[in-house]
């Protein structure tokens, strides 16, 4: 089995949207708003759109991973955190990020690789 590059499929998904031509922002909002009240599929197409839109920000990747999560794809859930924490320990050069944000989420992704409830998911 190759490696999954779960990017090309949202690339192939989503086509038309253009990385910072988007008005964007409030769709991580929305995404995780819809995420709160249990519409996934649209909270899941909202993620998509925002990693599209913003792919050198955490924000769609780490709305996917708990996504994922919820439902039970683990797999899924620990990629899309692993490249979320990856993204955002990019902020920390230049101070535009709180490091215990970055904390929280490589706790959430430890509880996502041993199966354990994640702690409270805040956007």
């Amino acid at each position: 089995m190759g490696k999954v590059n779960y990017i090309t499929e949202i690339i192939k998904e989503f086509p038309d949207i253009k990385e910072g031509q988007e008005n964007d922002e409030d769709w991580g909002y929305e995404g995780f708003k819809l995420f709160k009240s249990k519409n996934y599929e649209q909270a899941e197409i909202k993620f998509k759109m925002l990693t599209r839109s913003q792919p050198s920000h955490h924000e769609g990747f780490e709305g996917l991973a708990y996504l994922y999560y919820e439902m039970g794809d683990s797999l899924k859930a620990i990629w899309f955190m692993e490249k979320a924490i990856k993204i955002a320990r990019a902020f920390l050069r230049n101070d535009s990020i709180d490091p215990v944000i970055i904390k929280e989420m490589r706790s959430n992704l430890q509880a996502m690789k041993t199966q354990k409830l994640i702690k409270g998911i805040v956007p």
